[in-house]
């Protein structure tokens, strides 16, 4: 009887893992794709990309390789 039990823990415990390695994976592909959303987003912030018509007015039409309306900052 007491063989019966052992296995029936040891069943537990590979399932108990198995799901957290489950959960694991889930929260890992989750966050891999928001902390590539926020660094994009940090990147951006940080470089300064910003979109507005005095950028725009400030390039005119063809002043410039850059694509107009837009201003770039490096910001320290």
């Amino acid at each position: 009887m007491l063989n019966h039990f052992e296995g029936l823990n040891l069943s537990l415990t590979a399932l108990k893992i198995s799901h957290l390695e489950q959960l694991n994976n889930e929260i890992f592909a989750l966050l891999s794709t928001r902390f590539n959303c926020l660094k994009i987003d940090y990147l951006i912030k940080r470089v300064g990309i910003t979109k507005h018509k005095k950028a725009q007015q400030m390039l005119g039409k063809g002043s410039s390789d850059r694509p107009r309306g837009f201003s770039l900052s490096i910001r320290r």
